[in-house]
């Protein structure tokens, strides 16, 4: 989703830290499997927004 919203090429790759920073959530318990799926459901729902979907 977020190679769409950036119009990047799907080879190119973006580490969760990476959109932590563009979406501006904080890593808080970031490495664990807990910290990790909670940042990416808060990205994703940002995303989402986003893009209108």
């Amino acid at each position: 989703m977020y190679q769409k919203y950036k119009h990047f090429p799907n080879e190119q790759h973006t580490t969760l830290d990476e959109l932590c920073d563009e979406f501006k959530v904080r890593k808080s318990d970031r490495h664990t499997a807990t910290g990790d799926a909670f940042i990416t459901a808060l990205i994703f729902l940002k995303l989402k927004k986003k893009l209108s979907i």
